[in-house]
Formats: structure tokens, sequence, C-alpha cells
């Protein structure tokens, strides 16, 4: 399954369920443009989405290395790769917001569980794992809190923002 991003439109063959609902939850349009068409897509892309098993996702994560050079991939879960352009990735997007805003990268926590936070995590003065994370995000965290399931990120919340 593909998500081609083009600004604020994501492009996919045909929809499916999950396009139904992500499209729902996070108000983002999308077009069905034919099986074997996303190719043919005149539009800048922004971001490219893969999802398949996680064996498939290994292996496309071995033809991308050699391409590192062109663009940026991480993975968002066991079974999904965000292809994205050179150096676009969650940590450049907190330094630019952190620059706008003047605020000091030092002050900032940032949590995250998988793959493609390990650049924010490492650029924020107080990196958070969730306990639930891939092995790759806890090793670059200062701090791994509980998972999801467990509230970690109201525990690290708790733990690190509230507490006087």
């Amino acid at each position: 399954y593909f998500k081609v991003y083009c600004r604020d439109v994501f492009y996919v063959q045909v929809p499916t369920q999950e396009t139904l609902d992500f499209s729902r939850i996070y108000k983002v349009p999308y077009q069905a443009v034919g099986t074997g068409r996303l190719a043919l897509l005149d539009k800048p892309v922004n971001r490219i989405m893969i999802y398949d098993r996680p064996e498939r996702i290994e292996a496309v994560e071995k033809l991308l290395l050699p391409w590192t050079d062109v663009f940026s991939y991480a993975r968002d879960s066991a079974r999904g790769l965000d292809i994205l352009p050179r150096g676009v990735n969650k940590g450049s997007a907190l330094r630019l917001l952190c620059n706008r805003l003047q605020v000091d990268l030092k002050k900032v926590m940032a949590i995250g569980n998988e793959g493609n936070d390990i650049e924010m995590i490492c650029e924020a003065g107080l990196g958070v794992a969730m306990g639930n994370s891939c092995p790759e995000l806890k090793a670059c965290a200062a701090v791994v809190t509980a998972g999801n399931q467990a509230e970690g990120v109201a525990q690290a919340l708790k733990t690190y923002v509230l507490q006087e």
C-alpha cells in the first residue's frame, strides 16, 4: 500500500479502509488515481509512505540504502516506511520550529516511539522514548518512559514538565 503526498493531498492507487480512516481522522484529503498510476503524478512529491509486511519493508530499506544522498527514509513502524526529501525529518522540523519560536532546543522535550522519531529525540534537550519504542530509538533517548498502554506520555510530562 502506497500513499504519495503532494502538498496537502495524498494520492493512493485505490482507497482502502485505512485511506478513509486516515483522511477522516487527520482531515487530509486524498485522491485515488488508479492502479499503477502513482508514478505518473505530475506534482512535486513531499513524502511517500509504504506499508507492507515487515520483511518486505526491510527488503525495501536495503534497496534504498545506496540512495541516501538523494533522499531520506525512516521506519514509522515495523510495517511502514517514510521516504522524504534528503534532510527532511522530525529533527529538522523541530529545529525549524524552535528557531521560528525563538525557543532554545535544550529546553525542549520530545517524545517518540518509532524510527522516524530518532532525529527529533536526538535534537531535543530531553529525548524520551516510549517503553514500546523500537530498540534504535531507546538507544539514543536520554529517558525511556512507560509504553502507550501505560500512559507513558502522561508519565513523562508529570515527571519532567509539571514537576516544580
